[in-house]
């Protein structure tokens, strides 16, 4: 059986072009970061579901207020998040990354990333690993304006940035809700008028087509001496 490993492709991986000391502070980095993904990862199918009156109740509600009143007041953490909020405007998806990433972390996290050389890189591992986060709309909105609320409490010049982004995030969420609202009412209002037309009738408060028997009796066609077969354009007569 071959190995899955090979010397060109996973030198790095296992130290073989470093040092052992290097080698070993990397592998620590790694084995925190594979830590903080499976957080990530919990976080990512929490996120899917989680309503906003669940959120309500969790202790994470405060623990995201934090992080981002950290962002916004430029505290020595923040610069973990900062890059994110440099990729904002370029890129909706960034928001929900955003999110996630004020939703995971918390003190231990940042002090860990520090000792372990990741502050500066984070938030582009973050971006690597992340191909999609959903959040539900319901509490995506909700969480846009916890941040809008903090941005408005501290007026800067990165509060003034989130704002305008996060506004315009929260105006196009409004926008979609209303919209997908406005198609299942439209929707529910057809179904109503098909089940109150169908009550109606089993009410006998829409009266029932009655047909004459004799023009429901089998049509009876005429065919001329001579021809054997009815030609393709031949219209049937009804003896009455």
């Amino acid at each position: 059986m071959s190995s899955q490993f090979s010397v060109t492709e996973d030198a790095s991986l296992f130290g073989l072009d470093i040092g052992l000391d290097v080698y070993l502070s990397r592998l620590e980095a790694a084995k925190f970061f594979s830590q903080i993904r499976k957080d990530i990862d919990r976080n990512i199918t929490t996120l899917k579901t989680l309503t906003p009156h669940a959120f309500g109740k969790r202790r994470t509600k405060d623990t995201f207020k934090e992080n981002v009143e950290l962002v916004v007041n430029g505290a020595r953490e923040s610069r973990v998040l900062m890059p994110l909020v440099g990729k904002l405007g370029s890129d909706d998806s960034v928001i929900n990354i955003f999110v996630l990433a004020c939703f995971t972390l918390s003190k231990t996290t940042y002090t860990s990333l520090d000792r372990h050389n990741l502050a500066g890189v984070f938030a582009e591992f973050l971006t690597c690993v992340v191909d999609d986060c959903t959040i539900f709309p319901g509490l995506r909105e909700k969480l846009i304006e916890v941040i809008e609320d903090v941005c408005r409490k501290n007026e800067n010049e990165t509060s003034d940035k989130l704002l305008g982004l996060f506004s315009l995030a929260h105006t196009n969420m409004h926008y979609r809700l209303t919209y997908l609202g406005a198609i299942d009412a439209e929707g529910g209002s057809r179904k109503r008028r098909r089940l109150d037309h169908s009550s109606r009738v089993e009410q006998n408060e829409v009266e029932s087509l009655v047909f004459d028997p004799e023009l429901l009796s089998p049509l009876e066609v005429e065919i001329e001496t001579g021809h054997a077969s009815v030609p393709p354009n031949h219209i049937p007569k009804r003896k009455i």
